[in-house]
């Protein structure tokens, strides 16, 4: 009972739920599109459209970190997990998220 109520005090649970509330909560992470498609050539992004450096500037504007010398594929796994976690299904409505929420910065920065 300690570790989880550790992990849920450090800020550390991306989840705290009842276990009848777990199946559910798991099996939307299992089938979120970012966590279960597969690996995919780097499609070219339309002008306009959110990216991986979107993420960056926010984070570099809102926590002073710059991730930019980071590998992209780890940034990109890394972000997609948090969308994963969130069921957030674009990376655009993810960026609307970090613009609003201070704590998923966090968690993001934690992340990487």
């Amino acid at each position: 009972d300690g570790m989880p109520r550790s992990a849920i005090a450090a800020g550390l649970a991306d989840h705290v739920l009842a276990p009848e509330k777990m199946p559910a909560t798991l099996l939307a992470y299992v089938h979120h599109g970012y966590v279960s498609a597969p690996a995919e050539v780097e499609p070219v992004v339309p002008r306009g459209e959110a990216t991986i450096e979107d993420v960056l500037e926010i984070l570099r504007a809102r926590d002073g970190h710059d991730f930019s010398s980071y590998k992209r594929n780890t940034l990109k796994r890394r972000v997609h997990r948090r969308m994963g976690l969130r069921n957030i299904a674009t990376l655009s409505d993810y960026l609307d998220d970090l613009r609003i929420n201070s704590e998923e910065v966090t968690m993001l920065v934690a992340d990487l």
